[in-house]
Protein backbone atom coordinates (compact mmCIF):
# COMPACT_ATOMS: atom_id res chain seq x y z
CA UNK A 1 0.00 0.00 0.00
CA UNK A 2 1.41 2.95 -0.88
CA UNK A 3 -0.34 6.56 0.16
CA UNK A 4 -0.43 9.67 -0.88
CA UNK A 5 -1.66 12.61 1.76
CA UNK A 6 -2.57 15.67 -0.07
CA UNK A 7 -3.12 18.70 2.87
CA UNK A 8 -2.36 22.15 2.95
CA UNK A 9 0.31 22.00 5.85
CA UNK A 10 0.46 19.19 7.89
CA UNK A 11 2.22 19.70 11.37
CA UNK A 12 1.74 17.60 14.58
CA UNK A 13 0.01 20.73 16.55
CA UNK A 14 -2.14 21.57 13.39
CA UNK A 15 -5.81 20.26 14.73
CA UNK A 16 -6.83 19.05 11.41
CA UNK A 17 -3.81 16.79 10.31
CA UNK A 18 -3.25 15.65 13.65
CA UNK A 19 -6.35 13.52 13.84
CA UNK A 20 -5.01 12.24 10.59
CA UNK A 21 -1.65 11.80 11.79
CA UNK A 22 -3.00 9.73 15.13
CA UNK A 23 -5.16 7.88 12.98
CA UNK A 24 -2.59 6.88 10.93
CA UNK A 25 0.21 6.17 14.11
CA UNK A 26 -3.06 4.23 15.37
CA UNK A 27 -2.64 1.31 13.19
CA UNK A 28 -1.53 -2.14 14.25
CA UNK A 29 2.31 -3.15 13.74
CA UNK A 30 1.68 -5.49 10.90
CA UNK A 31 -0.72 -2.77 9.43
CA UNK A 32 1.99 -0.10 9.63
CA UNK A 33 4.24 -2.71 8.03
CA UNK A 34 2.18 -2.84 5.05
CA UNK A 35 2.11 0.46 4.22
CA UNK A 36 5.15 1.02 1.63
CA UNK A 37 5.28 4.51 1.35
CA UNK A 38 3.89 7.83 2.65
CA UNK A 39 4.05 10.96 0.94
CA UNK A 40 3.03 14.02 1.74
CA UNK A 41 2.27 16.61 -0.26
CA UNK A 42 1.65 20.02 1.61
CA UNK A 43 2.74 23.80 1.93
CA UNK A 44 4.92 22.86 5.23
CA UNK A 45 5.70 20.03 6.96
CA UNK A 46 6.84 18.73 10.03
CA UNK A 47 9.46 16.31 10.41
CA UNK A 48 7.90 12.66 9.26
CA UNK A 49 10.33 10.80 11.21
CA UNK A 50 9.16 12.36 14.10
CA UNK A 51 5.24 12.40 13.34
CA UNK A 52 5.13 8.57 12.09
CA UNK A 53 7.88 7.11 14.15
CA UNK A 54 6.61 3.65 13.80
CA UNK A 55 6.29 3.44 10.31
CA UNK A 56 9.46 1.37 8.46
CA UNK A 57 8.57 3.00 4.94
CA UNK A 58 9.73 5.59 2.71
CA UNK A 59 8.14 9.06 3.79
CA UNK A 60 8.76 11.70 1.47
CA UNK A 61 7.89 15.46 1.96
CA UNK A 62 6.92 16.65 -1.57
CA UNK A 63 6.38 20.84 -0.75
CA UNK A 64 4.42 22.65 -2.76
CA UNK A 65 5.91 26.34 -3.36
CA UNK A 66 3.73 28.63 -2.79
CA UNK A 67 4.13 31.78 -4.61
CA UNK A 68 3.59 35.09 -2.44
CA UNK A 69 -0.24 35.42 -3.87
CA UNK A 70 -2.90 38.19 -2.01
CA UNK A 71 -5.73 37.53 -1.20
CA UNK A 72 -6.06 34.03 0.51
CA UNK A 73 -8.37 32.93 -2.95
CA UNK A 74 -5.46 33.10 -5.02
CA UNK A 75 -3.03 30.78 -2.89
CA UNK A 76 -6.01 28.56 -2.64
CA UNK A 77 -5.98 28.45 -6.60
CA UNK A 78 -2.81 27.74 -7.23
CA UNK A 79 -2.52 25.38 -4.03
CA UNK A 80 -5.43 23.11 -6.00
CA UNK A 81 -4.35 23.48 -8.99
CA UNK A 82 -0.46 22.20 -8.32
CA UNK A 83 -1.43 19.41 -6.35
CA UNK A 84 -4.25 18.12 -9.15
CA UNK A 85 -0.84 18.41 -11.15
CA UNK A 86 0.76 15.94 -8.86
CA UNK A 87 -2.22 13.81 -8.23
CA UNK A 88 -2.77 12.68 -12.13
CA UNK A 89 1.22 12.24 -12.65
CA UNK A 90 2.68 11.42 -9.90
CA UNK A 91 -0.07 9.61 -7.44
CA UNK A 92 -0.21 6.94 -9.89
CA UNK A 93 -0.65 3.59 -8.28
CA UNK A 94 -1.11 5.34 -4.77
CA UNK A 95 -3.94 5.47 -2.51
CA UNK A 96 -4.92 9.64 -2.56
CA UNK A 97 -5.66 10.41 0.70
CA UNK A 98 -7.06 14.09 1.16
CA UNK A 99 -7.76 16.42 3.95
CA UNK A 100 -11.00 18.05 3.36
CA UNK A 101 -10.81 19.32 -0.42
CA UNK A 102 -6.92 20.04 0.01
CA UNK A 103 -7.10 18.27 -3.45
CA UNK A 104 -9.56 17.83 -5.93
CA UNK A 105 -8.27 14.32 -7.54
CA UNK A 106 -8.41 11.61 -4.38
CA UNK A 107 -9.70 8.23 -3.56
CA UNK A 108 -10.41 8.95 0.50
CA UNK A 109 -11.14 12.64 1.67
CA UNK A 110 -10.68 12.50 5.63
CA UNK A 111 -13.57 14.92 6.64
CA UNK A 112 -12.62 16.97 9.02
CA UNK A 113 -14.29 20.80 8.49
CA UNK A 114 -17.34 21.66 5.80
CA UNK A 115 -16.90 25.18 4.49
CA UNK A 116 -20.69 25.33 3.37
CA UNK A 117 -21.52 24.08 6.50
CA UNK A 118 -19.53 26.81 8.15
CA UNK A 119 -20.84 29.66 6.30
CA UNK A 120 -23.92 30.53 7.83
CA UNK A 121 -22.46 30.52 10.88
CA UNK A 122 -19.83 32.61 9.88
CA UNK A 123 -21.37 35.35 8.23
CA UNK A 124 -24.00 35.39 11.58
CA UNK A 125 -21.34 35.99 14.23
CA UNK A 126 -18.50 38.32 12.25
CA UNK A 127 -19.07 41.66 11.55
CA UNK A 128 -17.37 42.74 8.25
CA UNK A 129 -16.71 46.11 6.15
CA UNK A 130 -18.19 45.71 3.11
CA UNK A 131 -14.87 44.93 0.79
CA UNK A 132 -14.34 42.01 3.66
CA UNK A 133 -17.81 40.89 3.29
CA UNK A 134 -17.90 40.59 -0.30
CA UNK A 135 -14.49 38.99 -0.36
CA UNK A 136 -15.17 36.74 1.79
CA UNK A 137 -18.95 35.21 -0.23
CA UNK A 138 -16.30 34.80 -3.24
CA UNK A 139 -14.13 33.13 -0.89
CA UNK A 140 -17.32 30.76 0.65
CA UNK A 141 -18.40 30.25 -3.13
CA UNK A 142 -15.21 28.99 -4.26
CA UNK A 143 -15.23 26.80 -1.30
CA UNK A 144 -18.19 25.12 -2.14
CA UNK A 145 -17.78 24.68 -5.66
CA UNK A 146 -14.75 22.24 -4.66
CA UNK A 147 -16.88 20.59 -1.72
CA UNK A 148 -19.91 20.10 -4.20
CA UNK A 149 -17.10 18.72 -6.29
CA UNK A 150 -15.33 16.31 -4.05
CA UNK A 151 -18.38 15.25 -2.08
CA UNK A 152 -20.39 14.21 -4.70
CA UNK A 153 -22.36 11.44 -5.41
CA UNK A 154 -20.91 11.23 -9.03
CA UNK A 155 -17.44 11.33 -7.63
CA UNK A 156 -15.50 7.21 -6.93
CA UNK A 157 -14.66 8.57 -3.58
CA UNK A 158 -15.18 7.30 0.08
CA UNK A 159 -15.00 9.64 2.76
CA UNK A 160 -14.14 9.20 6.24
CA UNK A 161 -16.22 12.05 8.85
CA UNK A 162 -15.58 12.78 12.33
CA UNK A 163 -19.21 13.59 13.38
CA UNK A 164 -22.79 12.59 12.81
CA UNK A 165 -23.73 15.64 12.54
CA UNK A 166 -21.22 16.06 9.55
CA UNK A 167 -22.76 12.59 7.91
CA UNK A 168 -26.00 14.36 7.76
CA UNK A 169 -25.03 17.07 5.86
CA UNK A 170 -23.07 15.43 3.66
CA UNK A 171 -26.08 13.37 2.96
CA UNK A 172 -28.47 16.50 2.84
CA UNK A 173 -26.78 18.72 0.87
CA UNK A 174 -24.22 17.11 -1.31
CA UNK A 175 -26.41 13.66 -1.46
CA UNK A 176 -23.38 11.76 -1.00
CA UNK A 177 -24.06 8.18 -0.66
CA UNK A 178 -24.20 6.68 3.22
CA UNK A 179 -22.89 4.06 1.74
CA UNK A 180 -19.87 6.03 0.64
CA UNK A 181 -19.35 7.24 4.45
CA UNK A 182 -17.58 5.79 7.07
CA UNK A 183 -18.07 7.33 10.76
CA UNK A 184 -14.49 7.58 12.67
CA UNK A 185 -14.87 9.77 15.82
CA UNK A 186 -11.54 11.55 16.93
CA UNK A 187 -9.80 10.45 20.43
CA UNK A 188 -7.68 11.56 23.13
CA UNK A 189 -4.24 10.49 23.24
CA UNK A 190 -4.59 9.48 26.72
CA UNK A 191 -0.48 9.01 27.43
CA UNK A 192 -0.41 12.43 25.82
CA UNK A 193 -2.54 14.12 28.19
CA UNK A 194 -1.73 12.82 31.50
CA UNK A 195 -0.76 14.47 34.82
CA UNK A 196 2.71 16.04 35.25
CA UNK A 197 4.52 14.56 38.52
CA UNK A 198 4.81 18.63 39.28
CA UNK A 199 2.41 20.66 41.78
CA UNK A 200 0.13 23.49 40.21
CA UNK A 201 2.45 26.00 42.10
CA UNK A 202 5.67 24.30 40.46
CA UNK A 203 3.87 23.61 36.56
CA UNK A 204 2.79 27.47 37.11
CA UNK A 205 6.72 28.51 38.02
CA UNK A 206 7.88 26.63 34.49
CA UNK A 207 5.14 28.27 32.05
CA UNK A 208 6.09 31.59 34.14
CA UNK A 209 9.72 31.39 32.67
CA UNK A 210 8.58 31.19 29.17
CA UNK A 211 5.58 33.15 29.78
CA UNK A 212 5.94 36.06 32.02
CA UNK A 213 2.98 37.16 32.15
CA UNK A 214 1.76 33.95 34.03
CA UNK A 215 3.18 35.53 37.02
CA UNK A 216 0.01 37.30 37.16
CA UNK A 217 -2.11 34.40 37.86
CA UNK A 218 -2.80 33.41 41.21
CA UNK A 219 -2.66 29.50 41.82
CA UNK A 220 -4.92 29.73 45.18
CA UNK A 221 -7.67 31.10 42.74
CA UNK A 222 -9.96 29.26 39.88
CA UNK A 223 -8.38 29.27 36.93
CA UNK A 224 -10.37 29.38 33.41
CA UNK A 225 -8.95 28.14 30.41
CA UNK A 226 -9.83 28.76 26.38
CA UNK A 227 -7.95 27.20 23.93
CA UNK A 228 -8.08 27.93 20.30
CA UNK A 229 -8.66 30.16 17.28
CA UNK A 230 -10.09 32.89 19.02
CA UNK A 231 -12.57 33.85 16.86
CA UNK A 232 -14.28 30.65 15.46
CA UNK A 233 -13.90 28.73 18.52
CA UNK A 234 -15.99 31.78 20.69
CA UNK A 235 -13.61 33.66 22.44
CA UNK A 236 -15.24 37.22 22.65
CA UNK A 237 -18.81 34.86 24.11
CA UNK A 238 -16.78 33.09 26.54
CA UNK A 239 -14.87 36.18 27.60
CA UNK A 240 -18.49 37.96 27.67
CA UNK A 241 -19.47 35.40 30.44
CA UNK A 242 -16.35 34.96 32.21
CA UNK A 243 -16.47 38.72 33.13
CA UNK A 244 -19.93 38.49 35.03
CA UNK A 245 -17.66 36.20 37.49
CA UNK A 246 -16.15 38.12 40.17
CA UNK A 247 -12.72 38.24 40.75
CA UNK A 248 -11.90 35.53 37.21
CA UNK A 249 -8.85 35.18 35.78
CA UNK A 250 -8.73 34.01 32.59
CA UNK A 251 -5.87 31.93 30.31
CA UNK A 252 -6.68 32.73 26.76
CA UNK A 253 -4.11 30.05 24.20
CA UNK A 254 -4.89 30.58 20.72
CA UNK A 255 -4.36 33.09 18.01
CA UNK A 256 -6.46 35.80 16.74
CA UNK A 257 -7.79 35.36 13.11
CA UNK A 258 -7.86 39.18 12.52
CA UNK A 259 -4.75 41.27 12.17
CA UNK A 260 -2.97 43.70 14.59
CA UNK A 261 -5.79 41.75 17.20
CA UNK A 262 -5.49 43.40 20.86
CA UNK A 263 -7.17 41.72 23.52
CA UNK A 264 -9.79 44.03 25.13
CA UNK A 265 -10.83 45.46 28.04
CA UNK A 266 -12.05 43.61 30.74
CA UNK A 267 -12.61 43.46 34.49
CA UNK A 268 -11.42 39.87 34.30
CA UNK A 269 -7.71 39.26 34.90
CA UNK A 270 -6.87 38.03 31.09
CA UNK A 271 -3.05 35.98 30.32
CA UNK A 272 -2.77 35.51 26.51
CA UNK A 273 -0.35 33.37 24.92
CA UNK A 274 -0.75 33.20 21.00
CA UNK A 275 0.51 29.53 20.63
CA UNK A 276 2.50 26.97 23.37
CA UNK A 277 3.56 23.45 22.88
CA UNK A 278 2.82 22.57 26.62
CA UNK A 279 -1.17 22.81 26.32
CA UNK A 280 -1.10 19.78 28.43
CA UNK A 281 0.41 21.78 31.52
CA UNK A 282 -2.43 24.59 30.99
CA UNK A 283 -5.02 22.19 31.43
CA UNK A 284 -3.35 20.97 34.84
CA UNK A 285 -3.12 24.18 36.09
CA UNK A 286 -6.80 25.15 35.32
CA UNK A 287 -10.13 24.83 37.35
CA UNK A 288 -12.68 25.51 34.03
CA UNK A 289 -12.34 25.07 30.69
CA UNK A 290 -14.85 26.88 28.24
CA UNK A 291 -15.79 26.52 24.56
CA UNK A 292 -18.66 28.37 23.76
CA UNK A 293 -17.91 27.70 19.55
CA UNK A 294 -20.90 27.97 16.95
CA UNK A 295 -19.78 24.91 14.64
CA UNK A 296 -16.66 22.70 15.67
CA UNK A 297 -16.78 19.61 13.21
CA UNK A 298 -15.14 17.70 16.73
CA UNK A 299 -12.84 19.90 18.66
CA UNK A 300 -9.84 17.80 20.21
CA UNK A 301 -9.09 20.32 22.81
CA UNK A 302 -12.64 19.27 24.34
CA UNK A 303 -11.64 15.81 25.03
CA UNK A 304 -8.27 16.79 26.21
CA UNK A 305 -9.67 18.97 28.70
CA UNK A 306 -12.46 16.13 29.47
CA UNK A 307 -9.83 13.83 30.31
CA UNK A 308 -7.62 16.20 32.77
CA UNK A 309 -10.58 15.95 34.59
CA UNK A 310 -11.30 20.00 34.14
CA UNK A 311 -15.49 21.42 34.55
CA UNK A 312 -16.35 22.36 31.20
CA UNK A 313 -18.88 24.39 29.47
CA UNK A 314 -19.75 23.43 25.82
CA UNK A 315 -22.29 23.38 22.99
CA UNK A 316 -24.44 20.51 22.90
CA UNK A 317 -24.99 21.24 18.76
CA UNK A 318 -23.25 21.00 16.22
CA UNK A 319 -20.19 20.02 18.15
CA UNK A 320 -18.61 16.67 17.39
CA UNK A 321 -16.72 15.88 20.71
CA UNK A 322 -20.44 16.53 22.28
CA UNK A 323 -21.85 13.44 21.05
CA UNK A 324 -19.57 11.16 22.34
CA UNK A 325 -19.18 12.96 26.04
CA UNK A 326 -21.36 11.64 28.95
CA UNK A 327 -23.60 14.50 30.84
CA UNK A 328 -21.64 13.68 34.20
CA UNK A 329 -20.61 15.40 36.95
CA UNK A 330 -18.44 18.63 35.52
CA UNK A 331 -19.80 18.97 32.49
CA UNK A 332 -21.75 21.47 31.61
CA UNK A 333 -23.79 21.69 27.95
CA UNK A 334 -25.32 24.81 26.81
CA UNK A 335 -27.77 25.02 23.11
CA UNK A 336 -26.56 27.39 20.67
CA UNK A 337 -28.21 30.93 21.07
CA UNK A 338 -29.45 30.30 24.56
CA UNK A 339 -28.04 31.08 28.08
CA UNK A 340 -24.75 29.76 29.18
CA UNK A 341 -24.92 28.32 32.04
CA UNK A 342 -22.43 29.56 34.86
CA UNK A 343 -21.34 26.78 37.65
CA UNK A 344 -19.75 27.49 40.59
CA UNK A 345 -16.09 28.36 39.95
CA UNK A 346 -14.33 26.61 42.51
CA UNK A 347 -10.43 24.63 42.58
CA UNK A 348 -10.86 21.34 41.95
CA UNK A 349 -8.17 19.37 43.58
CA UNK A 350 -5.71 16.83 41.87
CA UNK A 351 -7.26 14.01 43.55
CA UNK A 352 -10.45 14.88 41.90
CA UNK A 353 -9.41 15.43 38.81
CA UNK A 354 -7.57 12.21 38.29
CA UNK A 355 -10.44 10.33 40.10
CA UNK A 356 -12.42 12.03 37.16
CA UNK A 357 -9.73 11.37 34.72
CA UNK A 358 -10.37 7.54 35.70
CA UNK A 359 -14.12 7.42 35.18
CA UNK A 360 -14.37 9.57 31.70
CA UNK A 361 -11.84 8.14 30.48
CA UNK A 362 -13.70 4.63 30.44
CA UNK A 363 -16.61 6.19 29.45
CA UNK A 364 -14.50 7.02 26.13
CA UNK A 365 -12.94 3.70 26.11
CA UNK A 366 -15.21 2.76 22.60
CA UNK A 367 -13.45 6.23 21.23
CA UNK A 368 -9.55 5.69 20.97
CA UNK A 369 -7.08 6.03 18.18
CA UNK A 370 -6.34 2.18 17.73
CA UNK A 371 -10.00 1.35 17.54
CA UNK A 372 -10.10 4.21 14.96
CA UNK A 373 -6.90 3.61 13.14
CA UNK A 374 -8.19 0.05 12.79
CA UNK A 375 -11.13 0.93 10.53
CA UNK A 376 -9.45 3.84 8.80
CA UNK A 377 -7.03 1.10 7.69
CA UNK A 378 -10.10 -1.54 6.51
CA UNK A 379 -11.10 1.79 4.98
CA UNK A 380 -7.73 2.17 2.95
CA UNK A 381 -7.81 -1.88 2.28
CA UNK A 382 -11.18 -1.61 0.12
CA UNK A 383 -9.92 1.34 -2.22
CA UNK A 384 -8.68 -0.63 -5.23
CA UNK A 385 -5.70 1.88 -7.40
Amino acid sequence: MHLALYVHDFHSHIGHSRATKELLNGLTVEQKDSVLSIEVIAYTCGDLDIMFPEFKCQKVFTEIKLPNLKPFILKALYFHFASLVHSIKNARNKIKLGIGIACLNVDLVNVQFIHEQWKPFFFKHRRLSTTAYVYKKILFAYFSLCEKYVYSPKRNCKYVVIANFLTTFLTNKFNTPLKKIQLIPSSVNASEFDFSPLSSFEIQQKLSSKYPALKDIRDELPIILFVGALERKGFFKALELVSTIPNSQLIVVGQSETPHFKMPNSSTKIVHIPFSKEVRDFYQLADLFIFPTTYEPFGLVILEAYAMGLDLIIPRENVGASEIISNNEGVFFFDQDSKIPIPHLRKISLKEKKERRQFRLESLKAYNWKEGGSKFYDTLKSINV
